[in-house]
């Protein structure tokens, strides 16, 4: 092979490297795109309410309307015995999934009799009648928002609300509603099918290290960490379904065995991801309607 011939070819082969180390880039770059601009729309997933929806709505449930820098917020009041009148003696704050909406937990606080007993339901920015977009941000301000427009619509200082103040949380709403608990006093927060931190969920689906990508990063371990930290330390029941094909059941065994002293770790078995809320219905009744 001539000297001329070798060098064309060794010229060719350069530029094949370069084209393909140029694909390859451009590739790289383009799924960090993508995943910077679309992965809240995997991890969320906003839908509204049917236009009829307010019919539906509990006799003495209160619409409790706010300001956010994501626009005119709407959360619902809804107490036990339909019974609005006063406030509260025990306030559950109720966090949905990403495929749910607040209203979604009345057929669950419906059964509720015992006097006294209120449920603060948060849709998220984007969820329900809200427009904005939901982001960690975004959810912490509405869901604070919420809490400041029940102790406004009763005369009382959101510190009275807190001294009364219980968390309900399932799927990606136990990232919403641990943070919500790591800014506020509460005294029982009840799980459902909870995830050690959105990070540890991003590596399972997208692996190392393009899981670091991830804007919103829940940390439901360290959260817990911090209400363990407490004194005293509220009360913290973790259900997990044994056969969640979303949130492993592994990753709420691994929660509830941080804090053995302050979590009670209730499987359920034979249960999966979304049916887990009714499956633990009568035990969810039994905190419901316990004593303060």
């Amino acid at each position: 092979m001539s000297s001329a011939t070798a060098s064309k070819l060794n010229h060719l082969v350069r530029r094949a490297f370069m084209v393909i180390g140029t694909a390859l880039v451009a590739s790289i770059l383009l799924m960090v795109l993508l995943l910077l601009g679309c992965q809240r729309k995997l991890i969320y997933m906003p839908h509204g309410y049917e236009p009829s929806f307010r019919k539906g709505l509990t006799p003495g449930a209160v619409e409790l309307t706010f300001q956010t820098s994501s626009g005119k917020q709407t959360a619902f009041y809804v107490p036990s015995c339909r019974d609005a009148a006063q406030p509260p003696e025990i306030l559950w704050v109720c966090f949905h999934g990403n495929g749910s909406l607040s209203l979604d937990w009345l057929d669950t606080i419906e059964k509720v009799k015992k006097p006294g007993v209120g449920f603060l339901l948060v849709d998220y920015p984007g969820y329900g009648i809200n427009p904005g977009k939901p982001t960690r941000q975004s959810i912490a301000e509405t869901s604070d928002g919420a809490l400041q427009s029940l102790a406004l619509h009763y005369k009382l200082n959101v510190t009275d609300l807190e001294s009364r103040m219980n968390v309900l949380a399932f799927s990606i709403g136990t990232g919403t509603g641990l943070d919500f608990a790591g800014r506020h006093p509460v005294k029982v927060v009840l799980l459902l099918a909870p995830f050690t931190s959105l990070l540890d969920m991003a590596q399972r689906q997208v692996g190392w290290p393009l899981c670091y990508l991830l804007l919103d990063r829940y940390d439901n371990a360290a959260r817990l960490n911090e209400l363990a930290a407490r004194s005293p330390q509220p009360k913290v029941v973790l259900f997990h379904g044994e056969v969640d094909d979303v949130i492993p059941f592994e990753m709420g065994e691994k929660l509830a065995a941080q804090h053995p002293d302050m979590i009670t770790f209730c499987p359920a078995p034979r249960v999966d991801h979304n049916n887990l809320p009714d499956a633990v219905g009568p035990v969810l009744q039994q905190y419901f309607n316990a004593e303060k």
